[in-house]
């Protein structure tokens, strides 16, 4: 419409005045829009989070049962899901052969600490054998019986026939002390028959020197006394010769004694370090009996179970089957990008989804981060570094979420850890911010 219409019209607006005030108020929401977006990218603050995939796990780990030596099954006391105490039999294994080398190994262990209780007793010059108690408190088993019977009777020959010579010589001894004591009668009358002989003789030299006694008496008088010394002499010689051979016999007894003493202690030696072998020997079929029944290590439940045939092998250290400890607590473990773990540490607050259930009803569980991993680790399926971080889900907020929620090891689950506020603005900048800093830092 021309000017003079309008101005013929005074009734019609100004097409341009209305195309200025559209603009104007077009301009005006535009800034308005851009000041607003402006303020709130500059301003408003931003929960930042960190998204990592998880699964939950067993807080101490599960356990898995293993054997040392490995072996045949006999019994299977568990099964899949059974909920055990610790040191509750799982699994015994045949134990023929360890039984066979235990008891072997037994009986020559009993064999021989009997028989160095007969030599300790021989050496001891012991009236009777003492026993060790572990063979006296199994006195009723046969073999330890025969054991202990036989030695017995070696005792009692061995210290008879001891016995048997030691009397022997001491009845040589009662002899030459009667011949020593018969000798030293001999002695006595001697020296009765040298003084009456000395009495004589000088009584004759004296009837003698007045010629009443011939001379050839006075002489058969002094050839009496000196054949009555000779004999005194003799007796003597005897008496001497008798001691010395009584000595001799008191040696020979001591000598035999000290042989027996000896030898019984030379052999007890020998056996003493054969006890020791035995007993070092010994506890290698004592501990393999008691591995053939397989105990849980910790209370838990059996999960895994992998032994199902009595009869059956199985190899040495090979997993029977695992144990999830039942008063472990659950967290989740999850793996974190390289690139974010600058933004987490230990205590931050966390939310955790459990992608088990359905998202639309089941709301996110609050949790705290309790671990990241010092350093990086590679995923071994994919090669790629990531991080672990385990939270610790709040006991609280998991029975909020409602009874048919609930944590279970090997459920998948998302982890949100909630980091620190940023504006929109920050984040926007921070490329940039970043750049500019390798940009500018000297090589």
């Amino acid at each position: 419409m021309s000017e003079a219409t309008t101005a013929a019209h005074p009734g019609y607006p100004d097409p341009r005045k209305q195309a200025r005030q559209a603009i104007v108020w077009g301009m005006g929401l535009i800034a308005v829009l851009f000041g607003g977006l402006g303020s709130w990218v500059a301003f408003a603050p931003l929960h930042g989070a960190v998204v990592a995939p998880g699964q939950v796990k067993v807080e101490s780990s599960r356990k898995t049962v293993q054997h040392l030596e490995g072996g045949l099954v006999s019994e299977i006391l568990v099964k899949e899901g059974d909920l055990v105490k610790a040191g509750q039999p799982l699994i015994v294994l045949e134990s023929t052969q360890v039984d066979a080398q235990y008891n072997m190994l037994r009986d020559q262990l009993d064999a021989e600490l009997a028989h160095a209780a007969r030599l300790t007793a021989e050496k001891n010059s012991a009236a009777r054998i003492t026993y060790p108690e572990e063979l006296l408190k199994r006195n009723q088993e046969t073999k330890v019986a025969d054991s202990m019977r036989n030695e017995t009777r070696i005792f009692e020959t061995r210290r008879e026939t001891l016995n048997g010579e030691i009397g022997l010589l001491r009845n040589q001894i009662a002899e030459v002390q009667g011949e020593i004591t018969h000798l030293n009668a001999q002695v006595a009358a001697s020296n009765k028959s040298i003084g009456y002989l000395n009495d004589e003789l000088a009584a004759n030299e004296t009837l003698a020197k007045k010629g009443f006694v011939s001379a050839p008496k006075v002489l058969q008088l002094k050839r009496g006394l000196s054949d009555e010394e000779d004999k005194q002499g003799e007796y003597s010689a005897n008496i001497a010769r008798a001691k010395q051979k009584s000595a001799e016999l008191q040696l020979r007894i001591a000598s035999l004694k000290d042989e027996y003493a000896k030898q019984a202690s030379d052999e007890l030696k020998k056996s003493q370090d054969q006890v020791f072998d035995l007993q070092e020997r010994l506890r290698v079929p004592e501990d393999a009996m008691k591995r053939q029944t397989i105990t849980a290590p910790v209370e838990g439940r059996v999960v895994d179970l992998k032994v199902h045939t009595i009869g059956g092998v199985i190899a040495a250290r090979e997993p029977l089957m695992d144990i999830v400890p039942q008063q472990s607590g659950l967290i989740v473990e999850s793996k974190v990008k390289v690139d974010d773990i600058d933004d987490l540490q230990m205590g931050m607050g966390a939310e955790v989804r459990l992608s088990a259930f359905k998202q639309r009803i089941t709301p996110l569980v609050k949790g705290k981060v309790v671990y990241i991993s010092a350093d990086s680790l590679v995923d071994e399926t994919t090669h790629v570094p990531y991080y672990k971080m385990h939270v610790q889900v709040d006991a609280a907020s998991l029975k909020e979420a409602g009874n048919n929620v609930g944590l279970y090891p090997g459920m998948p689950a998302e982890v949100y850890v909630i980091t620190q506020e940023r504006t929109a603005l920050e984040y926007l900048l921070q490329p940039i911010t970043d750049t500019l800093r390798r940009a500018f830092r000297e090589p």
